[in-house]
């Protein structure tokens, strides 16, 4: 799934929106207009759930680059006494 496309004036450029950006622009309009009374935590779910998702990528790939960069320094490293 693709997520909405929307075009600017000149028709040339896009700008894609995700699930979850349309979840909470639906969810915050069903909110505002009185359809729906969850409370706002879960109105933004969408929101802080990217968010969290993110982050957590962010940190597996932090953790793969720190794992990668140590095995090249001690595959790279040499003894003198050798």
């Amino acid at each position: 799934m693709n997520g909405w496309r929307a075009m600017n004036k000149s028709g040339n450029r896009a700008i894609d929106l995700g699930a979850g950006p349309v979840l909470a622009i639906v969810f915050i309009t069903l909110k505002l207009c009185g359809v729906i009374t969850w409370s706002w935590v879960w109105v933004l779910s969408p929101v802080w759930i990217s968010l969290s998702l993110v982050a957590v990528l962010v940190v597996i790939l932090v953790l793969q680059e720190q794992r990668r960069r140590a095995a090249d320094i001690k595959r790279c490293s040499f003894d003198p006494q050798e």
